[in-house]
């Protein structure tokens, strides 16, 4: 089951992944990118946009 987009999908064919590419500019030559459906605004958020939780577990046995 392939569940790609051919359109949505950024040609990488003249990209050396080794050095690092800028994935925004890539996205933005697509042809869902002219249409205005390849960013959602969900996607831009902050890399680490929750910042976890504390608690404590306790285990007691009692004999």
């Amino acid at each position: 089951m392939n569940l790609a987009i051919a359109s949505a999908e950024p040609d990488l064919s003249g990209v050396d992944l080794a050095k690092g590419y800028d994935y925004n500019a890539l996205i933005s030559r697509t042809p869902d990118a002219a249409k205005g459906l390849a960013l959602s605004p969900l996607f831009k958020q902050a890399d680490l946009f929750n910042p976890g939780f504390q608690g404590r577990f306790l285990l007691k046995y009692i004999f």
